[in-house]
């Protein structure tokens, strides 16, 4: 029996394993029933349903940047989006706002600050952020359950116990989700915490990057879905809030918009990337950020940047607030050991940009540079990075952390850091409790990496050759005693049993190679034959062996093993 059933190779002999990915003990989803102890006390459905909540996804989550507005910036767009909160949706005659604009224009910002200020009239938010993998629709409905549980006790009560008779409920469809998460406790709440509710908001953020439920639907049916939820719900009056929704404008979100029901109940806003005063808004931050670096570099002058400079630069930023962020981010960021300083970095920045690289967005010109100071020794290392992150961050979280991350790709501790010290003004290294994790600042540094249209061939990630290099990776791993892979590197290291580490290295390692030839169609395995060759020494039995002490692991909490809090 071959390795794979998709990737077009012959049959290797008889010592040939082939293990149907799906089987794999608790890899894809963080689901096992195991976690859930029927005896562990009171409050049973609450625990459970923790399990399934997005931390990330909250407006105050620690792990997420928070990118509010620049003081004084969007005003005319958030009040006319906090008048519609307290009170003007009436006359709109809609329950939903949906704001809708291009990407880097500022709509998470918006959000988040609209969120921030509205106080008592608040209920749940979820931020989508598919760069960083916070994009799971299954939480989606939790989440938003779990932030209500919180404010209303007499809820609270009602969905503890709803959880508690059906554990699986969080497994289930998005509109069962719905109804028995967020319908049926808000019926069974007292009088008072009804009228509570009574007209709060629930914001959600970043929904264009809402993942697909499942592998039978993609991401834009899984949207449209909760789209007709929602809708349907604010029609029907069978939930108490009003819905602030921001994303892109894709095709299928507008269309669903423009259909029964959401076209009945919904107010729909455009942020344009030439949004009144959107300039003034930009320089006001420049200004600023300027001022910071200058408080940072004291030999810069108080006339720095001129006034001709300013301009150029907001008229480069084109309304994009995500062009300007980005911009201070590089020139703050990018001095450590480099011959260039923030004056250098800016005036580097303000010259046109020559051959194919002018007919690219400012802000793709933008990444090029950072790109292309990420020296050539190095750029094969940074780019296996930024491959392995893009896919083990949708698998489990734990995976994608910088110690599980850099062991199974064999970097030392200097390797790894030269990788991605280059991409600071993109890419931030932060600790979450016991975990040290990557986050990207904006989403439209990935959709660039995948688009080698974008990044002019040189920096796109999704190639043959690194495909090749990540499944080497994980291959060399399964090759190695049991002991050896956490000696190899032992870097940035938080677990607490080196055994531990092992484990999950070995299981991010495993699942890949079973994995990674289903979601890809440009890479013939067999056209790799030293890849070939050292799969045939791998012990297959003693891996499934390493993902039944992983699952142990799991049940009993140990520490150090169990994914960030997503």
């Amino acid at each position: 029996m071959p390795y794979f059933v998709n990737t077009r190779c012959p049959n290797l002999g008889s010592n040939n394993v082939f293990i149907d990915v799906q089987n794999i003990i608790g890899i894809r989803n963080n689901t096992s029933i195991d976690i859930y102890n029927l005896n562990s006390g009171t409050h049973l459905g609450i625990n459970r349903l923790e399990e399934f909540t997005l931390k990330q996804a909250l407006c105050d989550s620690s792990d997420r940047e928070h990118p509010r507005c620049f003081e004084g910036t969007r005003i005319a767009y958030r009040d006319q989006i906090m008048g519609w909160a307290k009170g003007q949706w009436r006359s709109h005659n809609a329950r939903v706002m949906w704001m809708d604009g291009p990407a880097g224009v500022g709509k998470s910002s918006v959000a988040q600050t609209w969120a921030d200020e509205m106080e008592g009239l608040l209920s749940a938010t979820f931020f989508f952020f598919c760069a960083n993998g916070w994009n799971e629709a299954i939480k989606l409905f939790p989440t938003i359950a779990y932030q209500l549980a919180i404010k209303y006790g007499s809820y609270r009560a009602a969905l503890d116990s709803a959880i508690t008779r059906d554990p699986l409920i969080l497994d289930k469809s998005l509109s069962v989700q719905f109804q028995v998460l967020i319908v049926q406790p808000i019926l069974e709440s007292s009088p008072e915490d009804q009228n509570a509710m009574a007209d709060t908001v629930i914001v959600i953020d970043g929904f264009d990057e809402c993942a697909a439920l499942n592998e039978t639907l993609d991401s834009s049916q899984t949207q449209v879905q909760i789209i007709d939820i929602i809708t349907t719900s604010a029609l029907n009056d069978t939930s108490p809030f009003l819905w602030g929704v921001f994303s892109r404008p894709e095709m299928h979100i507008l269309a669903a918009l423009q259909a029964t029901p959401a076209v009945d109940v919904t107010w729909r806003l455009t942020l344009p990337l030439k949004a009144l005063k959107a300039d003034e808004d930009i320089k006001a931050y420049l200004e600023n950020a300027f001022e910071t670096i200058r408080w940072k570099y004291p030999s810069i002058p108080p006339s720095w940047p001129s006034e001709e400079s300013l301009t150029q630069l907001v008229a480069q930023a084109d309304g994009l607030f995500i062009y300007s962020t980005s911009v201070t981010r590089f020139i703050e960021q990018n001095n450590e050991g480099s011959r260039l300083g923030p004056k250098e970095w800016l005036q580097l920045l303000l010259e046109p940009e020559q051959g194919m690289h002018a007919k690219l967005s400012k802000v793709d010109q933008l990444y090029i540079l950072i790109m292309d100071q990420i020296p050539e020794h190095t750029l094969p290392n940074t780019l296996l990075i930024l491959y392995a992150y893009h896919y083990l961050r949708t698998q489990r979280p734990i995976w994608s952390t910088v110690p599980i991350l850099s062991s199974l790709l064999g970097f030392s501790q200097p390797t790894f850091d030269d990788a991605i010290s280059p991409l600071r003004a993109i890419l931030q290294e932060y600790s979450n409790g016991d975990h040290k994790l990557l986050r990207f600042y904006h989403t439209s540094f990935t959709d660039f990496l995948a688009d080698s249209a974008r990044c002019q061939a040189r920096y796109y990630i999704r190639t043959n050759k690194i495909w090749a290099q990540f499944f080497s990776a994980c291959v060399d791993i399964l090759c190695l005693p049991l002991p050896s892979v956490s000696g190899r590197h032992s870097i940035h290291d938080d677990f607490n049993n080196q055994e531990q580490k092992e484990i999950v290295v070995r299981q991010a390692a495993f699942y890949t190679l079973f994995d990674l030839p289903y979601q890809v169609d440009y890479f013939n395995l067999c056209e790799h034959s030293d890849i070939l060759e050292k799969m045939t020494q791998i012990d297959w039995n003693l891996h499934t062996n390493v993902y039944e002490a992983y699952s142990g692991y799991l049940a009993i909490g140990a520490p150090g093993l169990s994914d960030p809090k997503m």
